[in-house]
């Protein structure tokens, strides 16, 4: 999954795969729960490209986060291929993401 940055403190959540859209609300990790703001890492700002990287600090998991401007309808694999510096940033810092959005890009054997 990926996250959609928009206003508010809630979230809309995206599968990179399908292009599945659901909204969750807080900003609480969405692998663990996790709550407190001093976990959350940001890892890599906009300035790298399309989309952020954060990253929960309790359970190491991460997910993009990608601006709602830039996010054509649909599934969104070819933002996946153009932000895949940050699974490698993500990979160096130990953190881990979703295997199923990491197969949009690099589908198993």
């Amino acid at each position: 999954a990926a996250s959609v940055a928009g206003q508010g403190s809630g979230r809309t959540l995206l599968c990179v795969l399908c292009g599945g859209r659901w909204r969750r609300e807080g900003l609480a990790c969405i692998a663990c729960g996790e709550e407190r703001p001093e976990t959350q890492l940001i890892l890599a700002g906009r300035e790298l490209g399309p989309a952020s990287l954060e990253a929960c600090g309790t359970c190491r998991s991460a997910i993009k986060v990608f601006a709602a401007v830039d996010l054509p309808q649909g599934p969104p694999v070819a933002m996946e291929v153009l932000t895949v510096h940050l699974d490698v940033l993500a990979r160096s810092d130990d953190l881990s993401r979703d295997a199923v959005a990491l197969a949009a890009v690099f589908p198993p054997p």
